[in-house]
């Protein structure tokens, strides 16, 4: 494990933001992390996922599930999920299946997508853990893909997306030790970044203002 972790938030098809994010950052000196929901509502979910997969062959980065990824495998394996499919799931679908790798490709790369990163002092996830019962459960409301309500103090420090910040900077909540660096870049306010230094035990945050030819 390198001794820099550089977790990203949510992305949603903003192709061309995360790019010029990571372009500012050496892959080499940093573990990278994604909270997951790197498909739907911007304009470049193949592209995105295409991105994805160079950065893990590469860098060995992870790209944890979200519950747009898990959506979209629901959709897949069961059969129409219209509520995906209202929340930019059309227009993906439509990429994958008009894609020259195919659907398959992509869904079972998203099927192998861990549900948590964790480390001795951090633990990233889509949601974030709270007291809830199924917090584990990746299909409950309640869970960690999925939950909107206060998180709990695990004894490290928690990472999450999955709650959109429209306006402002990503935000810190003390009573549970937790960042949500969510900042709605598919609604054009920006795509955060929280870095983590497992030597000297300090955090920076990094950000960029979504480039408007990401946004639908």
């Amino acid at each position: 494990m390198k001794d820099k972790i550089l977790v990203i938030g949510d992305v949603h098809g903003c192709y061309y933001t995360f790019k010029q994010l990571i372009e500012a950052i050496d892959l080499n000196e940093y573990q990278l992390i994604q909270v997951g929901d790197i498909i739907d509502r911007g304009n470049y979910p193949i592209e995105m996922l295409e991105l994805a997969i160079q950065l893990e062959t590469e860098y060995g980065a992870i790209f944890l599930l979200g519950n747009h990824e898990l959506e979209c495998i629901k959709h897949i394996e069961n059969g129409v999920n219209e509520n995906w499919l209202r929340q930019g799931g059309r227009e993906t679908m439509e990429a994958l299946q008009a894609s020259t790798k195919g659907l398959t490709y992509y869904y079972n790369w998203m099927k192998l997508r861990p549900h948590f990163f964790e480390h001795t002092d951090i633990f990233v996830s889509h949601a974030g853990i709270s007291d809830q019962e199924e917090t584990m459960n990746i299909y409950s409301s309640k869970g960690l893909l999925w939950y909107r309500g206060p998180l709990k103090p695990i004894g490290k420090l928690q990472i999450h997306g999955h709650t959109p910040i429209r306006i402002g900077d990503a935000q810190y909540t003390y009573d549970s030790n937790s960042w949500n660096i969510d900042t709605a870049a598919c609604y054009g306010n920006k795509l955060s970044a929280l870095s983590y230094d497992c030597t000297l035990k300090n955090i920076k945050l990094y950000s960029i203002a979504t480039l408007e030819n990401d946004i639908r």
